[in-house]
Order: structure tokens, then C-alpha cells, then sequence
């Protein structure tokens, strides 16, 4: 597959403030996703994910659904809980808490 160019023209968003992003081309999903990254790093850096070092954190709609060291299986959880919840898979979100 050929490489696609980078287009110059598209805003760049350096702010990690949620609500700051602004959508330019990004769409809805790419900005929720930004936001709840941004948001669990946020966390992060504040100390409340310490519990979780070394761990994967998978979220949906904002509430820790499943984590562990095994990505495979904290998804796994994760998806049955978002299930569940009536959170729909695609929505969930993988962080790393180093």
C-alpha cells in the first residue's frame, strides 16, 4: 500500500484540555478518543491510576470496565462488562498505565 501524504492544510490540535479539541477534520469518534486518552493521563499524571501500574485500563463512557497486564484478556472482560452496560465495543478505550 502506497503511503499516503500528510496534508499540511489540516489544523493541528496541541491543546489536551477536554472541550478544547476542536473538530477540524477530525471526526466525533478520533475526538472522543483523543479526550478520554487525554483524560486518563490526566489521571495518570494526578497519581489516581497508580493502583493500575503496569496494567492495561480499558474504559467506556468514562468507567475503568476491566484491566490487567494481558491486553487480550482485560478486553475480554471489558467487552463482556460493556455488554452489560449497553456500551457498544467499538467505543472502548485502551490505555497503558506505565
Amino acid at each position: 500500500m502506497p503511503d499516503t501524504p500528510i496534508r499540511t492544510d489540516e489544523p493541528v490540535h496541541t491543546s489536551h484540555a477536554p472541550g478544547e479539541l476542536k473538530p477540524g477534520t477530525w471526526s466525533a469518534d478520533d475526538l472522543a478518543q483523543m479526550e478520554e486518552y487525554l483524560r486518563l493521563r490526566d489521571e495518570d499524571d494526578a497519581g489516581r491510576l497508580t493502583q493500575y501500574q503496569g496494567e492495561y485500563v480499558i474504559t467506556g463512557n468514562k468507567i475503568i470496565l476491566a484491566h490487567g497486564r494481558d491486553l487480550l484478556a482485560a478486553l475480554e472482560r471489558a467487552e463482556a462488562e460493556a455488554k452489560l452496560r449497553g456500551i457498544p465495543s467499538d467505543k472502548l478505550f485502551e490505555y497503558f498505565v506505565p
